[in-house]
């Protein structure tokens, strides 16, 4: 179950405040998850989720149709533990 439903939230990453805006955000089993879901990327995409491994707050899941149509996700990036990590909100 999930709850605390925001659409396209705002996430500012690295110190420079590189914004992305996922497709939403939500608490699940107590945690923070990110959800992104994906058509045909577009060319930020590559550098988004590289800054999302080192900076994102919380897990990032992406889910995208497969060759049957049938929705599923494709991967989950979890951001490293490093200290540097931002809240999300550029702080």
């Amino acid at each position: 179950m999930i709850t605390d439903l925001d659409y396209e939230p705002m996430v500012y990453l690295t110190r420079a405040e590189i914004g992305y805006r996922s497709d939403f955000a939500y608490m699940e089993k107590g945690r923070k998850v990110y959800e992104e879901y994906k058509g045909v990327p577009g060319e930020r995409w590559p550098i988004i989720k590289n800054l999302w491994r080192e900076y994102g707050p919380a897990l990032l899941r992406i889910t995208q149709y497969n060759s049957r149509g049938i929705l599923r996700i494709k991967q989950e990036i979890m951001p490293s533990a490093d200290e540097g990590m931002l809240d999300g909100t550029g702080e």
